[in-house]
């Protein structure tokens, strides 16, 4: 199976650029989950969804047509360029987001998770 059509949650973070950029590079079409339109250079490859990944039904819309998902999900800080910096991210931030997008997964028939 050739994995095309790549969902990534967190492409806003430092990892997530990043994979969102080789991403669009290698040719995949790309959907992203952010808070911020403005946070992420359109492209032609590149579906943005506005919205918080805590919603299931955003990452129920967002999963449709999915081949894979991609998480580069990190806890927020009040300063990011600061590890030991507030925590403003609920503490079950990763936890609740990965539970709900295996569900969604599921419900989608995605297989691929990383």
């Amino acid at each position: 199976m050739s994995y095309k059509n790549l969902l990534i949650l967190g492409a806003t973070g430092n990892i997530g650029r990043l994979v969102l950029n080789d991403a669009l590079e290698r040719g995949y079409k790309v959907t992203v989950v952010v808070r911020a339109k403005e946070k992420v250079q359109p492209h032609a490859q590149l579906t943005i969804i506005e919205g918080s990944v805590l919603d299931a039904s955003v990452l129920t819309h967002a999963m449709k047509g999915q081949d894979a998902v991609i998480s580069c999900l990190g806890i927020l800080r009040k300063n990011q360029q600061n590890p030991w910096s507030t925590v403003i991210s609920p503490q079950d931030f990763t936890a609740s987001v990965i539970k709900n997008t295996l569900s969604i997964m599921h419900e989608h028939g995605v297989k691929r998770l990383i």
